[in-house]
């Protein structure tokens, strides 16, 4: 049985956050813009309002920087 944990990131402009999780993550901007890069991922990734984007087991050192004023992201981890 999965355990589902869920937590929302408030970011103002060009604000970073990292994230060190385990397991998969999903992550959903509900507003604004995001750029994420993730460890033992050579792509970077620019995500919007309305956007899901999941990393699996061993990409979860991730770093988001938003690019918009009141970024909300929604993050799942599923464990």
């Amino acid at each position: 049985m999965n355990n589902v944990k869920q937590n929302h990131i408030l970011l103002n402009i060009n604000e970073l956050k990292s994230l060190e999780l385990q397991g998969r993550i999903s992550l959903r901007i509900q507003q604004g813009q995001v750029w994420i890069t993730a460890k033992n991922d050579p792509k970077d990734y620019v995500v919007k309002a309305g956007d899901c984007i999941e990393f699996l087991a061993g990409q979860s050192d991730i770093l988001l920087q938003s690019l918009a004023d009141e970024t909300e992201i929604e993050v799942k981890l599923c464990a």
